[in-house]
């Protein structure tokens, strides 16, 4: 089977995050997908990271397409199962944790699960040099 290169942020020239001290060592520590290799919580947080809309848009890449906000990423925990080789409820687990340490804002409806991440003060894209609005 082939291994899922986790993305990075790279549309940012800079970034700036906030976040709790529990925040911070949860980043730090890992968990194991479906094949026992061992995932940095970092790399799936800054995976999701680089989902997020920059500027306000329509995501054409799901079923039901929604209008996002800048700083909103449209997701689906069973694409996310697929992509990181987990089961689904490791994967809802996963962001329920990173909700509770107010690294993402989680959003779901009948129609589609978005994310925010409300521990975003500021960013500068990389190639724009525009600010993002809060």
């Amino acid at each position: 089977m082939e291994r899922y290169e986790y993305k990075t942020p790279i549309q940012f020239a800079s970034l700036t995050i906030q976040v709790s001290c529990e925040a911070m060592q949860w980043l730090n520590g890992t968990t194991k997908d479906n094949d026992d290799r061992i995932i940095p919580h970092h790399s799936i947080f800054f995976d999701l990271l680089s989902r997020i809309k920059t500027e306000k848009c329509t995501d054409l890449s799901f079923r039901r397409p929604q209008v996002l906000e800048a700083g909103q990423a449209q997701f689906s925990e069973f694409q996310l199962s697929k992509e990181w080789n987990m089961g689904r409820k490791k994967i809802h687990n996963l962001l329920t944790t990173m909700q509770e340490l107010r690294l993402i804002e989680l959003y779901n409806s009948r129609t589609a699960s978005l994310l925010s991440f409300g521990c975003i003060r500021d960013w500068r894209l990389s190639d724009t040099n525009s600010a993002g609005d809060f």
